[in-house]
This record gives structure tokens, C-alpha cells and sequence, in this order.
């Protein structure tokens, strides 16, 4: 019964290995379109009135480097970088900002694990293009399909400098 036992396990793994995805061409998304919303307490958004700055919503695209890959990641995180899309936005107290992924090449999608992005939201306040340390807020990740699928809110409020 042993010997039998043995052949028959081997060759329900080899099955399941060959059923697996191998380069995550089956994860690949369709679509990195996702919905964030912004969130200003009232005093952020009168303090970025008052001052002339804006909100900018953040969104980094990038994925888990694999052993091929593991030499082409950013040497600041080691991950690979797909795309980053910046959003400008005027202050206002509540704001959906639908994320395009304009910037996202998806031909990148293979060096990356199982094909599967990862999004990092964050936002901070501008002024003439540059950041500036008028806000604190919220920052969030986790993978694209699971941010698709609920709600995202930043928050943010005065920061304490």
C-alpha cells in the first residue's frame, strides 16, 4: 500500500504545480482603476485656503521583485516601480479622486510576483509645485485588486509643526 501511496501523491503534486499560475499571467489585472477618497478637517482646509496650497493625492504603482528580478529593484526599497500618478487638488473637506494609472506600463506587470501591483496612497499639501509640511495625513497600501474592491479614506489634518 505504501508503494502505491507514494506515486500517487507525487503525481497529484505535479498536477497541481502545473495547474498553478507560473508568472502570474492569470492575476494580471485589466484594470488599476480604483477610487480614493480625501478627507480635510476643517481647519486643514482653511489653513491651505489661507495659504494658497493644495492637496496632492500621491499614488505609487509598483511590485515584489522575484528571484529573476531581484537585480532590477529600486536599490531605495527593493521593489520594482511601475508608474507614480500625482493628483493636484483644490482644498476642499471631502473629494473622490478616481486613480487612472495613467503612468503604469503594464508590459512591467512581468517582473513582477504572480503579476499582482501593489498601490501606496499618500497625500500631503503644495505649494507652487512644492511640498510643504502644512498637513498630516493617512497613508495606505495593499494590493490593486483588494483596493478595487472598498472604500479607500485618507485623512488628514493640520500637521503639529
Amino acid at each position: 500500500m505504501r508503494l502505491f501511496a507514494i506515486p500517487l501523491f507525487a503525481s497529484l503534486g505535479l498536477a497541481l504545480v502545473q495547474c498553478s499560475p507560473q508568472s502570474g499571467e492569470e492575476s494580471k489585472p485589466t484594470s488599476l482603476r480604483s477610487t480614493v477618497e480625501l478627507k480635510l478637517t476643517p481647519a486643514a482646509v482653511a489653513k491651505l485656503k489661507a495659504t494658497g496650497e493644495t492637496a496632492v493625492l500621491d499614488a505609487l504603482y509598483f511590485g515584489i521583485v522575484t528571484q529573476e528580478t531581484a537585480s532590477m529593484a529600486d536599490p531605495k526599497d527593493g521593489t520594482i516601480h511601475l508608474g507614480t500618478d500625482l493628483y493636484d487638488l483644490p482644498p476642499k473637506a471631502s473629494q473622490t479622486v478616481r486613480l487612472t494609472a495613467k503612468s503604469v506600463d503594464p508590459a512591467k506587470f512581468d517582473l513582477i510576483s504572480q503579476g499582482r501591483p501593489i498601490l501606496r496612497v499618500a497625500a500631503y499639501a503644495s505649494k507652487d509645485g512644492q511640498r510643504v509640511e502644512t498637513l498630516s495625513c493617512h497613508d495606505y497600501q495593499d494590493y490593486v485588486d483588494v483596493v478595487q474592491k472598498q472604500a479607500v479614506t485618507l485623512r488628514c489634518d493640520l500637521s503639529q509643526q
